[in-house]
């Protein structure tokens, strides 16, 4: 698709609207603000190459996107932003289908879950984890693109992914 690449480059230009950051009080505020909105610009990136293009998690492209993507799922957790990482979560956590991108992806879920949120206790985060460990079993050699949507829907579920 000719437009997937204009799409992209309007992501990677997208810069946070000044009215949003005025108010924030301190330093790191601004820097977790900042980190969040890199973090979703490249989950979007992600969804757009899994959901349009069709690629599957094997390929560089979402390869190199896990990469940008894991260390800032790490800034976040602990912080006020915390409840924005469900739908990043679940996007990255379906992509991971090497064991060493598993592994840091679980411990990054039990991380969150230790930081007491909201969002686990309601479950969307258990269902997030159900829906991802579902794909990498469909999809141990991270060469077919399995749409969690379809999951949701085998499991009758609704899910929340926003906060």
């Amino acid at each position: 698709n000719s437009s997937i690449p204009h799409l992209i480059q309007k992501i990677d230009n997208a810069i946070p609207q000044t009215t949003s950051v005025r108010f924030l009080n301190s330093r790191l505020e601004m820097e977790i603000h900042l980190t969040t909105f890199e973090l979703l610009q490249h989950v979007l990136k992600l969804l757009i190459l899994n959901e349009i293009s069709n690629l599957p998690p094997i390929s560089f492209e979402i390869q190199l996107l896990i990469v940008k993507i894991s260390p800032l799922v790490d800034i976040i957790i602990g912080s006020k932003l915390q409840s924005k990482l469900t739908f990043a979560l679940l996007i990255l956590g379906m992509n991971c289908w090497k064991v060493s991108d598993q592994t840091r992806f679980l411990n990054q879920i039990r991380r969150y879950c230790e930081m007491g949120s909201f969002y686990y206790k309601a479950g969307n985060i258990k269902r997030v984890l159900k829906i991802i460990k579902e794909v990498w079993t469909r999809n141990k050699n991270g060469n077919k693109n399995i749409h969690w949507w379809e999951i949701t829907r085998e499991f009758n579920w609704e899910i929340n992914l926003g906060d």
